[in-house]
């Protein structure tokens, strides 16, 4: 008699379950890892990857910007020249001590001594060594005349920060020189061009001769800024109408140039006509009036006598603090 389980199926044994379960797991399961990983990893490279692109882009943003403002700084060198008609104005005077104390506040300064005079140049060299210069090829004269890049005829003074491009007697034939050359009244621009480019120097100070030529205008249309000593006396401003009416001329073919001031140079406040040309300078419309004046003091003789500045020479004297706080107060109408 068969058994009454005889028409029913036995049921697996136990090790056919852990064999099909040991198949999913390993099979599907593990593949679902798998994948699950590689996903994993995909995501993760990809994030990498994002975050990687955009510190490249952040560190070239940087650079660029720290570029751009090295750029800014290297092309931040300001031209001044110290110019009037008029001769005994002070402008060498000034010129000099400007540069010297600007050098003293820790500033890269480069004097260039356009006026055949020499006056600059005996303002840190003696005699014997300006003539000696002026006689040879290292000086504005030989680089105007072969329009030459002016840092190669750059000397050291003995002061830090400050350095000099002497002059010659022949620069006063340089206005008959230049006549017949293309676009003559930029030519000093020109030769000042790489100079300025370099972002060596944070102020370029020239000194212009006392006349009204093609190459003052060139000086002019080199420079930045124009400061106008004027003597404190009878006949100071003398011409000074004049001065005026050709820097208006001089704009016409460089638009840039801006008046930086007038400066009152050998005052005496005792006298009359110092008050009388106070007044007089403070009633001009759109000109401004230095608050330094400098002083009528024997330093300064002395200190022409030894080649030297006075802010150098007699470092206490009137004159050497007067000298200070004009070149202060230019700086601050420079970067105002």
């Amino acid at each position: 008699m068969e058994s009454k389980t005889a028409g029913f199926r036995r049921d697996p044994e136990p090790a056919v379950f852990d064999g099909i379960e040991n198949y999913f797991i390993t099979e599907f399961l593990g593949v679902g890892l798998c994948e699950s990983f590689l996903t994993y990893f995909v995501v993760l490279w990809g994030i990498c990857l994002f975050l990687w692109e955009h510190y490249i882009i952040i560190v070239a943003n940087d650079r660029k910007h720290e570029l751009c403002c090295r750029e800014a700084v290297m092309g931040n060198t300001v031209t001044i020249c110290f110019a009037n008609n008029k001769g005994g104005s002070g402008k060498s005077t000034s010129c000099s001590n400007v540069g010297a104390a600007l050098a003293g506040m820790g500033k890269k300064v480069l004097l260039v001594d356009g006026d055949m005079q020499l006056n600059l140049s005996l303002s840190f060299f003696d005699e014997e060594e300006v003539l000696k210069m002026a006689a040879g090829e290292k000086n504005l004269y030989y680089a105007i005349g072969h329009q030459s890049d002016l840092s190669d005829f750059i000397v050291h003074t003995k002061y830090e920060n400050l350095d000099l491009v002497p002059s010659s007697t022949l620069m006063s034939s340089v206005e008959y020189e230049l006549f017949t050359k293309w676009q003559r009244e930029f030519i000093l621009r020109k030769c000042l061009q790489k100079v300025k480019d370099s972002g060596v120097y944070d102020y370029i100070l020239i000194d212009a001769p006392p006349t009204l030529g093609g190459w003052v205008m060139n000086i002019l249309c080199a420079s930045d800024y124009v400061l106008v000593p004027v003597e404190a006396s009878p006949w100071g401003m003398f011409g000074l109408a004049n001065m005026f009416d050709f820097l208006n001329e001089v704009r016409e073919i460089a638009p840039a140039l801006q008046v930086l001031g007038i400066v009152v140079t050998k005052a005496d406040a005792r006298k009359n006509y110092f008050k009388q040309t106070m007044e007089t300078l403070k009633a001009m419309e759109g000109i401004y009036l230095f608050s330094s004046f400098i002083r009528v003091d024997s330093s300064i003789e002395w200190s022409q006598d030894s080649s030297q500045p006075v802010v150098e020479f007699k470092k206490s004297s009137r004159s050497a603090k007067e000298y200070k706080a004009l070149a202060e107060e230019v700086m601050n109408r420079v970067s105002r």
